[in-house]
């Protein structure tokens, strides 16, 4: 059974105790650290990016219009976004969490 916290001071050595276990459970280089960042879904991403320019909307509707034989080209002169975002999203390396 785990100890009850009751004061400041035990809250902020719980904190250190935790920062340490991570630390060893995930590393501490900067690559380490950006990959637990991504693994639990810290990082900005989709809508929340600061230079998102699509939206969950617009990427559902980007699928949409491709299963329905409507060339990639076509969709991306239209939005102003790159031939690779498109494929990107059709393909789920990006926007994945969008069904």
């Amino acid at each position: 059974m785990a100890e009850q916290i009751t004061t400041a001071e035990q809250a902020t050595d719980a904190l250190i105790v935790n920062a340490v276990c991570e630390l060893q459970r995930h590393g501490n280089t900067h690559a380490d650290n950006m990959r637990d960042m991504v693994d639990r879904r810290r990082a900005a991403a989709g809508e929340r990016a600061g230079g998102a320019v699509l939206t969950a909307a617009l990427v559902k509707s980007i699928r949409e219009r491709v299963a329905a034989g409507e060339q990639q080209i076509t969709i991306v002169r239209e939005l102003g976004v790159g031939s690779a975002t498109v494929s990107n999203i059709i393909t789920r390396k990006s926007w994945r969490y969008v069904a």
